[in-house]
C-alpha cells in the first residue's frame, strides 16, 4: 500500500490502524458483509483537462494533468476505507486487483 501511496503522492496513516477479516453471521447471511459502500474518485474537468479530452489525449496524459490538481484515483479512496475499517483488503482487491 505504501507503493500505491508513493505513486500518487499520498501518505497513508497506519498509526493505530488495524484491518479486519470477514466474519459471517445470520444478519449478513454468513457473507461477512451486510450493506454496500462505494469507493469513489472525482475528476474535475477544468480547462486543461477539457482541452486534453477534446484533443483526444491518452488517458495517461489526462491522469497526469489531473494529478496536478489533487486528483486521487479510486484505489486511494478504497485503501482509506480499508484503513478505517469500512471494508476489507480482500474485498477491495476483488474489485480493483491491487495485489
Amino acid at each position: 500500500m505504501q507503493n500505491i501511496g508513493a505513486k500518487y503522492g499520498v501518505e497513508f496513516d497506519f498509526f493505530n490502524k488495524k484491518t479486519y477479516d470477514v466474519v459471517g453471521c445470520e444478519h449478513c447471511n454468513h457473507s461477512g458483509y451486510y450493506d454496500r459502500i462505494g469507493v469513489f474518485e472525482i475528476l474535475i474537468i477544468d480547462d486543461a483537462i477539457r482541452e486534453l479530452i477534446t484533443n483526444d489525449a491518452s488517458t495517461m496524459k489526462i491522469k497526469e494533468e489531473a494529478m496536478k490538481n489533487d486528483y486521487k484515483p479510486l484505489v486511494i479512496d478504497g485503501i482509506n476505507k480499508v484503513l478505517n475499517g469500512i471494508t476489507t483488503l480482500q474485498e477491495l482487491n476483488k474489485k480493483l486487483v491491487i495485489f
